[in-house]
């Protein structure tokens, strides 16, 4: 079980998380706690006007006047996740190539 103090800073976490996506997303958050862990997620209600945002903000057109560059953490994370598979087909098709 965990410790008091850890639940407290996990939860603490987690309502922040919910704070800073309803600012962001201007959709309120809810928070969940479970034994183990916190979940932010959001209502069935909410759900359409959270995709609603995220569609706009992935929409081509004028950008905004504040920008986020996710690239430099998003593409080093999914490179690292992605190498496996590709060197996996890679080989894949090299014994492939070398059966047939």
């Amino acid at each position: 079980m965990p410790s008091l103090a850890s639940t407290l800073s996990r939860a603490a976490t987690a309502e922040s998380y919910a704070a800073a996506l309803e600012k962001m997303v201007g959709v309120p958050a809810a928070v969940r706690h479970v034994a183990n862990y916190s979940e932010v997620y959001w209502s069935r209600e909410n759900i359409p006007a959270a995709q609603s945002w995220l569609n706009r903000q992935l929409s081509p057109g004028k950008p905004g006047d504040v920008r986020v560059d996710f690239g430099p953490v998003v593409y080093p994370v999914a490179a690292r996740r992605a190498l496996p598979y590709v060197v996996g087909l890679l080989v894949a098709g090299y014994v492939a190539g070398k059966l047939l």
